[in-house]
């Protein structure tokens, strides 16, 4: 869930959810394979399947996994079509939610995603009634040690960024060590891979986001409710990603 400050814990408790689920590789395969599909299986031209690609090697799946799921994307191997869909929502005391899914069939989708929302308090919503208020950005997240082995301070790493064409950028400190959210438009993802590749500096997380225009503030029962919705959503296996303007 992005549009708050804990991304550390969250990102950890969702990995180890995923893992026991026995989620994550399909979830990995689903995002190499759409993306192989929209602009072909070249890692070096099509930045969206590096991205996926790597995602995939952290995560130790197997190269013959990553293989396999990029022949789907290309057709060399058949296999169902993938696309990737996403739903607008608003959960109780009307928080927008913002769902990324990749499926193979729409219909169980949303209607896995209506039954979730029915229960919980929540509605599907129509076409950019909250996607409005949000912006689809790139963002990247970096450890400040990793930044420092490669020479780079607090204000040269500022400079370096910006000029790569970052919007924003962040020096956070809410679990373990201080690292850097660094914000940037997505059509510069390829311009920071390659940054981060010539340098060989290790980053935590690279990912397209809908990020909150502005953050709202809601009550505990509300947060209680917004939370149990995303945990039960994240559940489905076509779920990749939800967000919400919460300022938890």
């Amino acid at each position: 869930m992005s549009g708050h400050s804990k991304w550390h814990s969250i990102k950890h408790k969702k990995a180890l959810v995923d893992a026991k689920k026995g989620k994550i590789f399909t979830t990995l395969s689903k995002a190499i394979t759409l993306a192989a599909r929209e602009k072909g299986g070249d890692l070096s031209t099509n930045f969206k399947l590096r991205l996926a690609v790597e995602k995939a090697r952290e995560m130790n799946m197997p190269k013959d996994n990553i293989d396999r799921a990029i022949k789907r994307g290309t057709g060399e191997s058949g296999g169902e079509v993938m696309e990737e869909m996403v739903y607008e929502a608003f959960g109780p005391g009307g928080v927008p939610l913002v769902i990324e899914t990749i499926t193979d069939n729409r219909n169980r989708t949303v209607t896995n995603i209506k039954t979730v929302l029915g229960k919980k308090g929540g509605s599907l919503s129509g076409a950019n009634s909250v996607l409005w208020m949000f912006e689809r950005k790139g963002v990247v997240r970096v450890l400040e040690s990793q930044l420092k082995r490669s020479g780079l301070g607090a204000e040269e790493a500022e400079l370096v960024f910006i000029d790569l064409g970052a919007d924003d950028l962040r020096l956070k400190k809410d679990d373990g060590a201080p690292y850097f959210e660094i914000i940037f438009p997505i059509d510069h993802l390829g311009a920071f891979q390659d940054f981060f590749n010539r340098k060989q500096i290790k980053i935590e997380d690279m990912e397209l986001e809908y990020l909150p225009k502005e953050k709202i503030k809601v009550d505990s029962k509300i947060q209680d409710q917004i939370k149990a919705i995303v945990d039960a959503l994240g559940k489905d296996e076509d779920v990749t990603r939800i967000y919400t303007n919460i300022d938890f």
